[in-house]
């Protein structure tokens, strides 16, 4: 509560603090780990720019490496860089990857978001989001510091619910894609035969799920049906969710949560996913997508409402159990190039980083 209140007059006297040009302050997933599109972006920038500092900010305190840019969002240096750097990079919001109070009303923020959206977000969302007709004002989010400069966007679909989702207009959106999307990208493409299992978060924070349970997932079955078709199967779970520890690896079936994200898509042979906003991502590689949607209705009536029908996708790309799932494997190749998902990328960049970078770097005239 008193961050709260501290967010609306402190950031008034933080903008008589001089802003760095070449200081840029990133965070992700609440301050938890190094990732996503900020890390993406930040790793380009030291291999291609000598005119910018880049200085992370973490709330976890394992993390923490100051020689290496890395500080507590809450230390000393922390909360100078905070204050000083021109701009601040988010994957979530100014409050939960930040300390809000010392973000200055001139310090240009970028919403760099975690993926487009199936799922409807923000202010569109009404089961998780309560939001009343106060707090949807851009006065009250102005005075409570909670706002953004720039939102970062695949291309006009996207925008038009980003714009709804977070209450601003087109001129906030900048249609240059994801950063993290330039690793998947990137040439050449190792193409492994991976498939990679990547479920939308369910339940509560850090809650073990029996996802693989619900869907009729046969340990011993599935493992068999992979090595006959040369494929090794990768689950991983969102980074909010775990699976309970009597699953282990087999032969063809490795669970990991470990290896960078976008790595492993750009190794992947194809894609199984539900309601993850991961399907946009991999889209734009035009390999196989696979969904897997055993709860459909019930995730649709107890937890989110979506932003299109999701039969949109395509009713044979969606399948109601692993069986169902395991009998496409030696047709991946069927379920290529899903028209829907690529029309979100009407406008994308390969090197989203570049474009960022180029556009921020004219935006507050670095030289």
């Amino acid at each position: 509560m008193i961050d709260k209140i501290m967010s609306f007059f402190i950031p008034f006297i933080t903008i008589f603090i001089p802003k760095n040009k070449k200081k840029w302050v990133f965070s992700s997933w609440g301050g938890s780990r190094l990732a996503d599109s900020p890390k993406a972006f930040q790793e380009w920038i030291v291999n291609n720019s000598k005119d910018v500092r880049c200085i992370w900010i973490v709330k976890n305190k394992s993390l923490v490496c100051q020689e290496k840019g890395v500080f507590y969002y809450k230390s000393i240096w922390g909360l100078w860089h905070q204050a000083t750097a021109k701009i601040v990079f988010v994957t979530h919001s100014i409050n939960s990857d930040l300390y809000r109070p010392v973000i200055a009303h001139n310090t240009l923020r970028v919403q760099m978001w975690h993926g487009a959206a199936l799922k409807k977000i923000g202010f569109d969302d009404t089961v998780f989001n309560k939001h009343n007709a106060v707090s949807r004002t851009r006065i009250y989010r102005y005075l409570s510091n909670e706002y953004y400069s720039i939102i970062l966007s695949l291309g006009p679909l996207c925008s038009k619910d980003f714009q709804s989702a977070f209450g601003v207009d087109d001129s906030r959106l900048l249609e240059v894609g994801f950063p993290r999307n330039d690793i998947m990208l990137k040439e050449p493409k190792k193409h492994d035969d991976l498939i990679i299992y990547l479920p939308t978060f369910r339940g509560k924070p850090g809650e073990s799920i029996d996802i693989l349970q619900d869907a009729a997932f046969d340990l011993v079955s599935l493992d068999e049906k992979l090595a006959k078709a040369g494929l090794t199967l990768i689950v991983r779970l969102h980074p909010v969710n775990k699976l309970p520890d009597y699953y282990t690896n087999t032969t063809n079936i490795i669970f990991d949560n470990d290896v960078e994200l976008y790595d492993l898509l750009a190794r992947a042979r194809a894609l199984i996913t539900d309601y993850s906003s991961v399907m946009f991502d991999f889209a734009a590689t035009g390999k196989p997508i696979l969904f897997l949607a055993h709860d459909l209705s019930e995730y649709l009536n107890n937890d989110r409402e979506m932003y299109f029908d999701y039969h949109e996708l395509g009713a044979e790309h969606i399948f109601g159990s692993w069986n169902e799932i395991a009998s496409e494997f030696e047709s991946l190749g069927a379920h290529k190039d899903n028209a829907f998902l690529k029309s979100y990328h009407a406008t994308y960049h390969k090197s989203s980083s570049r474009s960022l970078y180029e556009y921020l770097a004219n935006k507050i005239r670095i030289n």
